[in-house]
């Protein structure tokens, strides 16, 4: 069994190597002015040496619908610019605009893509969004098993050691799981928002937990010291168990 963790552990991080190495290879390309944060302002720009004027025709949502047309663009020198204000929807939109380079109207077209969180999701990210989320889960499932046979067990110290690293390692899951939903299931928002819940919920518990868990653990050990010494003062465990008890009641 643990053969084959380690096996599946391995592989996981030998395709984040490559997926790293290779993610440039899914950008954008030149046509397109890049990927923008949603609800944020960004610039459309064009650049021409010979032109006198810049113009955009139409900007177009992603549901095809016209979000602004006939739109003069400010100039300095040779950079045309116009702030874009109006991107609450997400997905690809589409820039139309016309210019007088050489003398002569001529058009141009690029689109640019709103996200969440300004970032373009690729093929390389997916993949290592996924496998991060998938050696967070084994690590999940292997703390929760330990902590189950130290209860089995009755070791009452490592029960609440396997308990906090169980909860500790829940808390970038949850993260992660609102990271995928937030870039990949747009059209899912309230998955999106659940998932935020809970790493906000686990993050403020996360300080409740650490400080019950030290006391609990401090008090284990202090309470087996006891035992200890009465056990070596000729008391048989179970009595020196029993005493400690009565003590904490």
């Amino acid at each position: 069994m643990n053969k084959k963790i380690s096996l599946i552990i391995l592989s996981i991080f030998i395709l984040l190597f490559f997926s790293m190495n290779n993610i440039n290879a899914y950008e954008y390309s030149q046509t397109s002015l890049g990927a923008f944060q949603q609800d944020e302002c960004m610039d459309i720009i064009q650049v021409c040496s010979d032109c006198t004027y810049n113009n955009i025709s139409r900007v177009i949502y992603p549901n095809s619908t016209t979000a602004v047309s006939n739109v003069v663009m400010s100039v300095d020198d040779t950079f045309y610019n116009y702030t874009f204000c109006l991107t609450s929807g997400l997905g690809k939109y589409i820039v139309n605009g016309f210019g007088d380079e050489n003398g002569t109207k001529t058009s141009w077209a690029y689109d640019f893509e709103v996200t969440p969180n300004g970032e373009t999701p690729t093929l390389a990210k997916s993949l290592i969004h996924i496998s991060l989320l998938f050696m967070i889960i084994i690590f999940l499932i292997t703390s929760i098993l330990l902590y189950n046979k130290a209860r089995d067990e009755r070791v009452f110290l490592r029960e609440l050691i396997w308990m906090g690293v169980s909860y500790l390692i829940a808390l970038p899951m949850w993260f992660m799981l609102w990271q995928i939903t937030e870039q990949y299931l747009t059209s899912i928002k309230v998955l999106s928002s659940v998932f935020y819940g809970m790493t906000i919920i686990w993050f403020i518990g996360f300080f409740a937990v650490f400080v019950i868990l030290t006391y609990k653990i401090l008090v284990e050990l202090y309470e087996n010291a006891q035992v200890q010494r009465l056990m070596n003062k000729g008391m048989m465990e179970d009595e020196a168990v029993e005493r400690i008890k009565r003590r904490r009641r």
